[in-house]
C-alpha cells in the first residue's frame, strides 16, 4: 500500500516531525496517503483507472435521539385505522350521523417488515496533469432493492372496507343529493338540523380511504340512521329516501390492503414490495486534487513519508433522488448539483500508516416531487404528491484510516467514518393543486399541509467503523492495488440514518502515458 515514487524532478517541501505531529493533532485530514491511492496526487502523465463493488444493507434505522428501530416500524400499528389520513374525520362523522357517542369502528392491527439494500459500482479515471495537479471523474452505476411486507391482522369484528366512493361515485352523488333535497323539504324547524345531518354524509364519504362495510355494526348503524330520517320524512308527509346507503362491500383483508396500496390506478399507487429497480446512473463527480505538501520517501533512513493534499469536486444531478411512490427509498443519488472541498493528510513508516480526511459539501436547491402530509400518517394518497423546492442540508464527512503492514505488499486497514448532514428545507412551488371534481376521499387538511413537515428527521449523523485488507505491491512491481473491507454502523441519529452494513471490494491500476 505504498504509493508510487514521485517524479524526482518535482519540487517537494521538507517539514519537521514536530510540524507533522502538530498537523495530526489539529486533525487535518487527508484522503490520499501511501496506503490509499484513492486520495494521492499522480505524477505527470500517469493514468489511474479503477472500480469497486459496494454493497449496502440495512433493516434498522435510528431515531432522532439515537435509538434503534426496525425499518418500516411506523407502518405497524395496533389500530390500523390510524395509519390512513382522514381517520379522525371519519370517526367524528360516523358519531354525528349515527348519534352513537364514543363509537370507534374496528379494523385490526398491522405488522410490517422491511429491508433495503443497494449495489453501487463506481468507475473512476484520473490523470496527472502536472506534478501537483490530478483531475478525475467518477461514474457510479447503482441498483437498489426494498423488500418486506405490510400485512393486516384483522379482528373478528372488523367492520371497515374500501370506501365505495372509489367505485360508485355516481351512486354516492345521487344518494347524498337526495338526502339534501329531502332535508330541505322539511318544515323550517327541522330542515336546518336535518340539512346539517345530510351534509355530514358528504363529509363521511370524503373523509378516508376506508368506510363501514355492509353487514357490520357500523354499516347497520348507518342504515338505521337513514331509516330514522325516513320516519321523520314520513311524519312530514314526504317520500322516503329511495336510494340504498352505499357501503363498503366487505371488511378489509390482506389482499384488499395490497390492492388498495399498490394498485397502479388506485388511491395510493405505491410501488409494490419487493421493489427492485434496474441498474441506473448515480451522481457523477468531477474532481481535482492538489499536492500541498509532501515529504520524500527515504527507506534507507527509516524516516516516515508524509503529505498533505487538497481536493474539490462537483456533483452532477445525474442520479435520481427519492421516489415519492416508494414506502422507503435508497436513492441512486441526491439529484442536486453539489460542490465539495476537503483536505487530507497521510503519514507512513515501514510498518505503520495513518491517514485522515475532511470533506464538506454544499448542495444546491432544486424542485422535487414529494408526498406532503401530516407526519402521523405514513400512508399518503397519490393526490398528496406535490412539486416543492428542496434545499438540502450541508454534509460534513471525517474519515481516519490507520494501517499496519503484514508483509511486503499486504496491509491491514482499520477505518472510522463520521458523517453529519444538516436539515433540509422545503417550500411551496407555485399554486396548490385543485381539489378533484369527483366526490372522492381527499382530506383537505392532508393535501394542504405545509411542506415544512418534510424537514423533520432530515438532519442526521452516522458513525461507522470497519476493517479490511489492501494488497499494494511496491513501486518496482506491477503498479496495481486491490482491497476489501467491511464497515458497520455503530451510532447515529435522525430518522433517515440507517444502521447499515457496508461491504466493498475494489481495485485499480496505474499506467504512465507520458512524462516518464
Amino acid at each position: 500500500m505504498c504509493p508510487l515514487p514521485r517524479d524526482p524532478r518535482s519540487a517537494v517541501l521538507p517539514v519537521s516531525r514536530l510540524t507533522l505531529l502538530a498537523l495530526l493533532l489539529m486533525g487535518i485530514p487527508a484522503p490520499g496517503w501511501a496506503q490509499d491511492g484513492e486520495w494521492s496526487v499522480l505524477r505527470t502523465g500517469q493514468l489511474r483507472v479503477g472500480t469497486a463493488g459496494v454493497f449496502l444493507q440495512a433493516h434498522e434505522a435510528f431515531d432522532s435521539d439515537g435509538g434503534v428501530r426496525p425499518l418500516g416500524s411506523e407502518l405497524g400499528s395496533s389500530n390500523a385505522l390510524t395509519l390512513f389520513p382522514g381517520s379522525t374525520g371519519l370517526v367524528e362523522a360516523l358519531r354525528d350521523i349515527t348519534a352513537i357517542p364514543g363509537y370507534e369502528p374496528a379494523l385490526g392491527s398491522t405488522r410490517s417488515y422491511m429491508q433495503t439494500s443497494q449495489i453501487r459500482v463506481p468507475f473512476q479515471a484520473e490523470i496527472g496533469v502536472t506534478p501537483w495537479l490530478t483531475l478525475g471523474v467518477t461514474v457510479p452505476l447503482v441498483k437498489s432493492r426494498v423488500e418486506g411486507e405490510v400485512s393486516l391482522l384483522p379482528l373478528g369484528g372488523a367492520e371497515l372496507g374500501v370506501n365505495p366512493a372509489f367505485f360508485r361515485s355516481a351512486e354516492i352523488q345521487a344518494f347524498t343529493d337526495q338526502l339534501a333535497a329531502s332535508a330541505a323539504g322539511l318544515p323550517a324547524g327541522e330542515s336546518e338540523a336535518w340539512g346539517a345531518w345530510a351534509d355530514r354524509w358528504i363529509d363521511l364519504y370524503g373523509a378516508s380511504t376506508l368506510f363501514p362495510a355492509a353487514g357490520t355494526p357500523g354499516g347497520d348503524a348507518l342504515v338505521a340512521a337513514v331509516s330514522e330520517f325516513n320516519a321523520v320524512l314520513g311524519a312530514a308527509g314526504l317520500p322516503p329516501v329511495a336510494v340504498a346507503v352505499p357501503l363498503a362491500e366487505a371488511p378489509l383483508t390482506n389482499d384488499g390492503l395490497r390492492v388498495l396500496l399498490f394498485d397502479p390506478a388506485g388511491h395510493y399507487q405505491l410501488l409494490p414490495l419487493p421493489t427492485q429497480l434496474l441498474w441506473g446512473l448515480g451522481d457523477i463527480r468531477l474532481h481535482g486534487r492538489i499536492r500541498v505538501l509532501e515529504g520524500p520517501t527515504l527507506p534507507s533512513s527509516g524516516r516516515p513519508a508524509y503529505g498533505i493534499t487538497a481536493e474539490g469536486s462537483i456533483r452532477l444531478p445525474t442520479g435520481g433522488g427519492d421516489e415519492p411512490r416508494a414506502l422507503f427509498d435508497l436513492p441512486a443519488g441526491e439529484g442536486h448539483v453539489g460542490v465539495s472541498a476537503g483536505t487530507a493528510l497521510w503519514l507512513r513508516s515501514r510498518r505503520f500508516g495513518l491517514a485522515t480526511r475532511v470533506r464538506y459539501e454544499v448542495l444546491q436547491s432544486a424542485e422535487v416531487a414529494r408526498r406532503v402530509g401530516p407526519l402521523e400518517f405514513p400512508l399518503l394518497p397519490v393526490a398528496n404528491t406535490r412539486v416543492v423546492e428542496r434545499d438540502p442540508g450541508d454534509v460534513l464527512e471525517v474519515e481516519a484510516r490507520p494501517a499496519v503492514a503484514m508483509g511486503r505488499a499486504l496491509w491491514i486497514e482499520l477505518s472510522y467514518r463520521y458523517l453529519r448532514k444538516g436539515q433540509d428545507r422545503y417550500q411551496n412551488v407555485g399554486p396548490l393543486p385543485a381539489r378533484p371534481v369527483e366526490r372522492l376521499p381527499y382530506p383537505s387538511g392532508d393535501l394542504y399541509a405545509d411542506p415544512s413537515v418534510l424537514e423533520v428527521g432530515t438532519e442526521r449523523t452516522v458513525q461507522r467503523v470497519g476493517g479490511g485488507l489492501r494488497y499494494h505491491p511496491p513501486s518496482g512491481d506491477f503498479p496495481a492495488e486491490v482491497w476489501a473491507r467491511v464497515e458497520l454502523t455503530i451510532a447515529g441519529a435522525g430518522s433517515q440514518a440507517l444502521k447499515a452494513t457496508r461491504l466493498e471490494f475494489g481495485g485499480r491500476v496505474i499506467r504512465s502515458l507520458w512524462g516518464g
